[in-house]
């Protein structure tokens, strides 16, 4: 199994996506009947990404969402492959300027996360600083920097002052500010 995941994994960095899905399929075909669940659906997402790629947004959320369904009926909703694949779903939507979506499902990726983590991590971080770019994009401004606000303190107490992460949530920050004026 772990070779069907490895090639796909090459496939994928190649930008081979036709060829990583085979191999994403056979490798979650085979974690199927191992009911090993958290890996099969690490592979679906991966393979979700792959339809992503091809501009293939519908197919690709629709055999996610059906993934993490049957997924759900053997793991907790508070794994970090299920929080992977909502992530995954937020980015399709985002990419298709679905923001109502995509907020929805990057929601739900920031509960998983914060369950998962706790407060204090770079994850959550990411998840707040993703949020805050959906609601900049759709002129929530306050809410914008609650979310940007919340992501930059956790990443300078995370990552320290100087790290480029921090820079860029400074820059989003600035962004609204900007558009204020």
């Amino acid at each position: 199994v772990n070779s069907y995941f490895k090639t796909a994994e090459e496939f994928y960095n190649n930008k081979n996506y036709d060829t990583a899905i085979i191999y994403y399929i056979k490798a979650r075909d085979q974690f199927e009947v191992s009911k090993t669940w958290e890996n099969y659906l690490i592979c679906q997402t991966k393979h979700s990404k792959c339809l992503q790629k091809k501009g293939l947004y519908n197919n690709s959320i629709n055999e996610i969402k059906l993934s993490i369904n049957k997924v759900l009926l053997y793991l907790n909703e508070n794994e970090t492959s299920v929080a992977d694949a909502y992530h995954t779903i937020g980015v399709q939507y985002y990419l298709q300027t679905k923001y109502d979506s995509s907020l929805y499902y990057w929601k739900k990726t920031l509960d998983i996360r914060k369950i998962i983590y706790g407060e204090k991590h770079i994850d959550v971080a990411k998840s707040y600083n993703n949020i805050g770019v959906l609601f900049k994009l759709k002129n929530e401004y306050q809410l914008a920097l609650q979310y940007y606000f919340n992501s930059l303190n956790l990443k300078k107490d995370l990552l320290g002052e100087k790290h480029i992460d921090v820079a860029s949530t400074y820059n989003n920050i600035g962004v609204i500010y900007s558009d204020f004026n």
